[in-house]
Protein backbone atom coordinates (compact mmCIF):
# COMPACT_ATOMS: atom_id res chain seq x y z
CA UNK A 1 0.00 0.00 0.00
CA UNK A 2 1.29 3.54 -1.20
CA UNK A 3 1.59 6.65 1.60
CA UNK A 4 -0.61 9.45 1.79
CA UNK A 5 2.33 11.44 0.23
CA UNK A 6 3.49 9.30 -2.72
CA UNK A 7 -0.47 9.11 -3.27
CA UNK A 8 -0.69 12.85 -3.45
CA UNK A 9 2.37 13.08 -5.34
CA UNK A 10 1.17 10.82 -8.12
CA UNK A 11 -2.61 12.31 -7.55
CA UNK A 12 -0.65 15.89 -8.62
CA UNK A 13 -0.19 14.79 -11.81
CA UNK A 14 -4.04 13.97 -12.96
CA UNK A 15 -6.89 16.38 -13.29
CA UNK A 16 -9.73 16.03 -10.98
CA UNK A 17 -11.89 13.74 -13.14
CA UNK A 18 -8.86 11.06 -13.54
CA UNK A 19 -8.36 10.81 -9.91
CA UNK A 20 -12.05 10.27 -9.87
CA UNK A 21 -12.21 7.49 -12.09
CA UNK A 22 -8.91 6.08 -9.93
CA UNK A 23 -11.01 6.33 -6.86
CA UNK A 24 -14.18 3.96 -8.77
CA UNK A 25 -11.19 1.33 -8.95
CA UNK A 26 -12.48 -0.18 -5.69
CA UNK A 27 -13.62 0.72 -2.29
CA UNK A 28 -10.97 0.81 -0.54
CA UNK A 29 -9.11 3.48 -2.82
CA UNK A 30 -12.48 5.28 -2.59
CA UNK A 31 -12.29 5.74 0.71
CA UNK A 32 -8.51 6.90 1.11
CA UNK A 33 -9.00 9.83 -1.48
CA UNK A 34 -12.57 10.58 0.47
CA UNK A 35 -10.01 11.02 3.31
CA UNK A 36 -7.34 12.55 1.67
CA UNK A 37 -9.35 15.47 -0.36
CA UNK A 38 -11.98 15.99 2.47
CA UNK A 39 -15.02 14.81 0.16
CA UNK A 40 -17.21 13.99 3.12
CA UNK A 41 -19.18 11.39 1.81
CA UNK A 42 -21.40 10.29 3.93
CA UNK A 43 -21.37 6.62 1.96
CA UNK A 44 -20.13 4.31 3.94
CA UNK A 45 -17.19 2.33 2.78
CA UNK A 46 -17.19 -1.32 3.80
CA UNK A 47 -14.71 -3.61 3.24
CA UNK A 48 -15.43 -6.27 0.82
CA UNK A 49 -16.54 -9.12 2.65
CA UNK A 50 -14.94 -12.29 0.97
CA UNK A 51 -17.85 -14.23 -1.42
CA UNK A 52 -19.14 -17.21 0.07
CA UNK A 53 -19.68 -20.08 -1.74
CA UNK A 54 -23.81 -21.04 -2.29
CA UNK A 55 -24.82 -23.50 0.25
CA UNK A 56 -27.35 -25.98 0.19
CA UNK A 57 -30.16 -25.81 2.42
CA UNK A 58 -30.09 -28.75 4.91
CA UNK A 59 -33.77 -29.46 4.18
CA UNK A 60 -32.37 -30.75 0.81
CA UNK A 61 -29.10 -32.39 2.01
CA UNK A 62 -31.09 -34.26 3.93
CA UNK A 63 -33.66 -35.19 1.34
CA UNK A 64 -30.67 -36.17 -0.92
CA UNK A 65 -29.02 -38.36 1.80
CA UNK A 66 -32.72 -40.14 3.01
CA UNK A 67 -34.29 -40.73 -0.54
CA UNK A 68 -31.26 -40.91 -2.77
CA UNK A 69 -31.86 -44.29 -2.80
CA UNK A 70 -35.31 -44.22 -3.38
CA UNK A 71 -35.09 -41.55 -6.15
CA UNK A 72 -31.93 -43.55 -8.20
CA UNK A 73 -33.94 -46.41 -8.01
CA UNK A 74 -37.42 -44.91 -9.59
CA UNK A 75 -35.15 -42.45 -12.52
CA UNK A 76 -33.34 -43.77 -15.39
CA UNK A 77 -29.86 -43.01 -15.97
CA UNK A 78 -30.66 -40.19 -18.46
CA UNK A 79 -32.96 -38.62 -15.99
CA UNK A 80 -30.53 -38.78 -13.51
CA UNK A 81 -27.76 -36.92 -15.43
CA UNK A 82 -30.05 -34.20 -16.27
CA UNK A 83 -31.13 -33.35 -12.50
CA UNK A 84 -27.36 -33.68 -12.23
CA UNK A 85 -26.83 -30.83 -15.03
CA UNK A 86 -29.68 -29.27 -13.40
CA UNK A 87 -28.36 -28.93 -10.10
CA UNK A 88 -24.91 -27.69 -11.67
CA UNK A 89 -26.65 -25.24 -13.72
CA UNK A 90 -28.61 -23.73 -10.48
CA UNK A 91 -25.69 -24.05 -8.66
CA UNK A 92 -23.30 -21.92 -11.56
CA UNK A 93 -26.40 -19.03 -11.76
CA UNK A 94 -26.13 -18.85 -8.05
CA UNK A 95 -22.75 -18.08 -8.19
CA UNK A 96 -23.59 -15.18 -10.95
CA UNK A 97 -26.13 -14.43 -9.21
CA UNK A 98 -23.83 -13.85 -5.99
CA UNK A 99 -21.24 -11.89 -8.63
CA UNK A 100 -23.92 -9.48 -9.40
CA UNK A 101 -24.98 -8.32 -6.50
CA UNK A 102 -21.66 -7.77 -5.69
CA UNK A 103 -20.96 -6.10 -8.44
CA UNK A 104 -24.43 -3.87 -7.92
CA UNK A 105 -23.01 -2.45 -4.78
CA UNK A 106 -20.03 -1.61 -5.82
CA UNK A 107 -21.53 0.27 -8.71
CA UNK A 108 -24.05 2.09 -5.76
CA UNK A 109 -20.68 2.95 -3.71
CA UNK A 110 -19.08 4.06 -7.12
CA UNK A 111 -21.83 6.52 -7.84
CA UNK A 112 -22.55 7.69 -4.39
CA UNK A 113 -19.08 8.50 -4.07
CA UNK A 114 -19.14 10.05 -8.32
CA UNK A 115 -22.18 12.06 -6.90
CA UNK A 116 -20.24 13.22 -3.52
CA UNK A 117 -16.95 14.14 -5.73
CA UNK A 118 -19.47 15.70 -8.29
CA UNK A 119 -20.70 18.09 -5.49
CA UNK A 120 -17.75 18.69 -3.89
CA UNK A 121 -16.04 19.82 -7.39
CA UNK A 122 -19.39 21.73 -7.90
CA UNK A 123 -18.79 23.80 -4.75
CA UNK A 124 -15.11 24.35 -5.52
CA UNK A 125 -15.85 25.24 -8.94
CA UNK A 126 -18.54 27.99 -7.36
CA UNK A 127 -15.80 29.29 -4.91
CA UNK A 128 -13.44 29.29 -7.62
CA UNK A 129 -15.99 31.29 -9.40
CA UNK A 130 -16.79 33.93 -6.88
CA UNK A 131 -13.02 34.36 -6.11
CA UNK A 132 -12.48 35.06 -9.90
CA UNK A 133 -15.03 37.40 -9.84
CA UNK A 134 -13.80 39.10 -6.80
CA UNK A 135 -10.39 39.08 -8.51
CA UNK A 136 -11.79 40.45 -11.58
CA UNK A 137 -13.61 43.58 -9.50
CA UNK A 138 -9.91 43.88 -7.60
CA UNK A 139 -8.46 44.00 -10.72
CA UNK A 140 -10.90 46.48 -12.57
CA UNK A 141 -10.81 49.02 -9.21
CA UNK A 142 -6.83 48.92 -9.92
CA UNK A 143 -6.97 49.75 -13.27
CA UNK A 144 -8.89 52.57 -12.80
CA UNK A 145 -6.86 53.66 -9.71
CA UNK A 146 -4.73 53.37 -12.00
CA UNK A 147 -6.02 55.55 -15.03
CA UNK A 148 -7.04 57.75 -12.23
CA UNK A 149 -3.25 57.95 -11.08
CA UNK A 150 -1.63 58.49 -14.82
CA UNK A 151 -4.59 61.35 -15.18
CA UNK A 152 -3.12 63.04 -12.17
CA UNK A 153 0.34 62.53 -13.48
CA UNK A 154 -0.42 64.13 -16.53
CA UNK A 155 -2.25 66.50 -15.17
CA UNK A 156 0.94 67.28 -12.46
CA UNK A 157 3.50 67.12 -15.11
CA UNK A 158 1.95 69.66 -17.69
CA UNK A 159 1.19 71.96 -14.54
CA UNK A 160 5.04 71.59 -13.46
CA UNK A 161 6.21 72.49 -17.05
CA UNK A 162 4.41 75.67 -16.78
CA UNK A 163 5.83 76.40 -13.44
CA UNK A 164 9.08 75.62 -15.68
CA UNK A 165 8.10 77.92 -18.17
CA UNK A 166 6.87 81.12 -16.13
CA UNK A 167 10.07 80.57 -13.67
CA UNK A 168 12.14 81.06 -17.10
CA UNK A 169 9.91 83.87 -18.04
CA UNK A 170 10.55 85.01 -14.77
CA UNK A 171 14.18 84.63 -14.48
CA UNK A 172 14.71 86.53 -17.81
CA UNK A 173 12.50 89.05 -16.65
CA UNK A 174 14.55 89.54 -13.45
CA UNK A 175 17.91 89.44 -15.18
CA UNK A 176 16.46 92.54 -17.95
CA UNK A 177 15.56 94.17 -14.87
CA UNK A 178 18.63 94.41 -13.02
CA UNK A 179 20.35 94.95 -16.42
CA UNK A 180 17.98 97.98 -16.91
CA UNK A 181 18.29 98.70 -13.14
CA UNK A 182 22.59 99.02 -13.68
CA UNK A 183 21.91 101.07 -17.09
CA UNK A 184 19.43 103.56 -14.81
CA UNK A 185 21.97 103.45 -12.12
CA UNK A 186 24.60 104.48 -14.42
CA UNK A 187 22.27 106.69 -16.06
CA UNK A 188 21.48 108.31 -12.67
CA UNK A 189 25.29 108.70 -11.18
CA UNK A 190 26.41 110.36 -14.33
CA UNK A 191 23.65 112.90 -14.30
CA UNK A 192 24.04 113.19 -10.61
CA UNK A 193 27.77 114.52 -11.61
CA UNK A 194 26.71 116.96 -13.59
CA UNK A 195 23.94 118.33 -11.18
CA UNK A 196 26.72 118.44 -8.73
CA UNK A 197 28.96 120.45 -10.85
CA UNK A 198 25.89 122.71 -12.13
CA UNK A 199 25.80 123.12 -8.48
CA UNK A 200 29.25 123.93 -7.97
CA UNK A 201 29.26 126.18 -10.99
CA UNK A 202 26.07 128.05 -9.93
CA UNK A 203 27.60 128.43 -6.21
CA UNK A 204 30.57 129.49 -7.46
CA UNK A 205 28.87 132.26 -9.67
CA UNK A 206 26.73 133.22 -6.96
CA UNK A 207 29.64 133.55 -4.49
CA UNK A 208 31.25 136.25 -6.87
CA UNK A 209 27.98 137.43 -7.36
CA UNK A 210 27.74 138.50 -3.61
CA UNK A 211 31.40 139.66 -3.69
CA UNK A 212 30.59 141.53 -6.47
CA UNK A 213 27.33 143.19 -5.10
CA UNK A 214 28.82 143.79 -2.09
CA UNK A 215 31.70 145.84 -3.85
CA UNK A 216 28.91 147.80 -5.50
CA UNK A 217 26.79 148.65 -2.38
CA UNK A 218 30.11 149.64 -0.74
CA UNK A 219 30.96 151.92 -3.50
CA UNK A 220 27.16 153.17 -3.79
CA UNK A 221 27.50 153.74 0.21
CA UNK A 222 30.42 155.50 -0.29
CA UNK A 223 28.51 157.59 -3.18
CA UNK A 224 25.85 158.04 -0.93
CA UNK A 225 27.84 159.37 2.10
CA UNK A 226 29.49 161.84 -0.71
CA UNK A 227 26.67 163.36 -1.87
CA UNK A 228 25.34 163.75 1.76
CA UNK A 229 27.98 165.68 2.03
CA UNK A 230 28.03 167.82 -0.58
CA UNK A 231 24.51 168.70 0.32
CA UNK A 232 25.34 169.58 3.54
CA UNK A 233 27.71 172.13 2.46
CA UNK A 234 25.81 173.79 0.29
Amino acid sequence: TLEDRLLLKIFSFLTAWNVLSSAQTNRALFGRVDALFGIGSSVKIPEKAPKKQPTRAKGRSQLNAQTAAAIASKLSASEIKGIIALDDAARKLELECAALRAEKEDLSAALAGTESVKDFLAGKLKQTENDLAVTKAAAAETTRQHKSDQEVILFLDARNRELEAAQRRSTADTARLKASLAQDRDAHATRLGDLEAQVAAVSREAEANDRRFKRQKALLVKEVRTLRAQLAAI
